[in-house]
């Protein structure tokens, strides 16, 4: 939070893994320099207060690139005007171009990973820097993941790079403290018992510890802890976190939000998905490959 709000990073790139909390950051970052709450102001950090009065735009790089490739925007600020019709935020592009000239913003630009496709991610990184110049005031942050990322041409575009580390220790039992006491509030024995159930685990096992670092695996390790224990073996949390994120995860909620509930069996679910990760493992990208082609995909 520090890095992200001196004054001489304005213009960052963060570089995480998979499930290191990219996206969840962004949106923190976005509220908060949208909380105007003058409690929460006064209670503000260092840091906080560096956003505050800053316009937070939040773009999320796969859906601007298809947008972009469809032909229905042009650049950043089209495609916010686009939004702001299509989503209905009343963002006018002219309206944009002068806040961004005339006061404080932070602009957020999210997964650039996303972008498969290399001369479609180098015109974007174009794009980025070509809008860091054209708005000096505008704090930007690019996020990414590290596999396949070329610094070369947003650092030749002034950009700083920052890691996001994996949980240490005690970011660990925060988590797991601040999660099991939101669950359980009129319950602290059934808590505490559950948090043992991640806590013992780290103690007694450590290729389980390495992976409770990881921000998404811990909150899977915090899923799977409220109805049993925690396996030993790295493998064997790889196989139940797979079922929390085929059967439990958003898929299931937003089915039953629309009133489906002719649901696609786990075993359904895992079997086509082993399948499209052997191919993936063993095409050119090897171990590192993050794309299949549609029509692979289909066969």
């Amino acid at each position: 939070m520090d890095a992200v709000a001196a004054p001489a990073n304005r213009k960052i790139v963060l570089i995480g893994g998979p499930g290191s909390g990219k996206s969840t950051l962004t949106r923190y970052l976005l509220l908060t320099a949208l909380d105007r709450t003058p409690a929460t102001q006064a209670q503000r950090t260092v840091w906080a207060q560096g956003l505050r009065d800053h316009l937070p735009l939040l773009v999320e790089l796969r859906e601007y690139n298809a947008v972009y490739v469809d032909n229905r925007c042009h650049d950043f600020l089209s495609y916010l005007h686009h939004l702001g019709k299509a989503e209905k935020y009343n963002l006018d592009q002219a309206w944009l171009h002068e806040r961004l000239r005339a006061a404080p913003s932070l602009v957020l630009f999210d997964g650039l990973d996303e972008i498969f496709v290399g001369q479609d991610r180098d015109r974007v990184k174009q794009a980025i820097v070509g809008f860091a110049g054209e708005y000096p005031r505008a704090r930007v942050v690019v996020t990414s993941r590290p596999v396949g990322y070329k610094d070369g041409i947003l650092q030749a575009g002034g950009f700083r790079h920052y890691g996001i580390e994996d949980l240490d220790d005690d970011q660990i039992k925060t988590f797991v403290d601040g999660w099991f006491g939101h669950l359980f509030p009129d319950r602290p024995r059934e808590a505490d018992q559950r948090r043992q159930r991640i806590l013992g685990s780290l103690q007694k096992s450590w290729p389980v510890r390495l992976l409770a670092g990881n921000p998404m695996l811990l909150t899977i390790m915090a899923l799977i802890a409220q109805l049993r224990e925690l396996p030993k073996e790295r493998w064997r949390f790889y196989d139940h976190a797979a079922e929390v994120l085929c059967h439990h995860w958003d898929v299931n909620r937003h089915l039953e939000a629309e009133g489906v509930d002719d649901f696609i069996g786990l075993e359904d679910k895992k079997d086509p998905l082993e399948r499209i990760a052997a191919y993936m493992q063993e095409g050119d990208g090897g171990l590192a490959g993050n794309v299949i082609q549609k029509a692979d995909l289909r066969t």
